[in-house]
């Protein structure tokens, strides 16, 4: 089984799946009934604002198997070529190499992971203050291994 990259007729919005049709009413399920986990989706919005009909129009397909991972990089070049992410109703990429991931990650939940940092605890062998994140690098130290070697 393949897989088919979409765009959806009227919007800047790029997709890929298994089977189009069944694609296709999920979408309309998730764009007209609030009960719906994704109903509140900048795609959604926009298509009920506008009063479209949600149309699933293939532009790329793939007739062999394949990894997911295949299916995604994919649907990532559609989605740059039509720049749908920044410019258009897809909220999220379909592909992220680690690095690329990761930096977002840590723009997106900067002020958390500064947060976390700051954190301090016990030591469980010394039971020095020391920050959590820091936790594993102090009980390297001479100070905590002669700690535990004393007991």
């Amino acid at each position: 089984m393949g897989f088919v990259v979409y765009k959806i007729e009227n919007c800047n919005y790029i997709g890929s799946c298994n089977n189009l049709q069944k694609r296709q009413y999920e979408h309309i399920a998730n764009c007209h009934n609030e009960k719906r986990k994704h109903y509140n989706l900048k795609v959604y919005k926009y298509i009920r604002k506008k009063n479209l009909q949600i149309k699933l129009i293939p532009i790329f397909e793939y007739n062999y198997n394949c990894c997911n991972k295949i299916q995604r990089l994919v649907e990532q070049f559609y989605i740059n070529k039509y720049n749908s992410k920044i410019n258009g109703l897809n909220m999220v990429n379909a592909f992220l190499n680690k690095k690329k991931y990761d930096k977002e990650y840590k723009k997106k939940y900067k002020e958390k992971i500064k947060e976390k940092m700051k954190q301090k605890i016990n030591c469980p062998i010394c039971n020095s203050l020391v920050r959590k994140n820091e936790l594993k690098r102090h009980q390297k130290t001479k100070k905590c291994k002669s700690f535990s070697q004393s007991k």
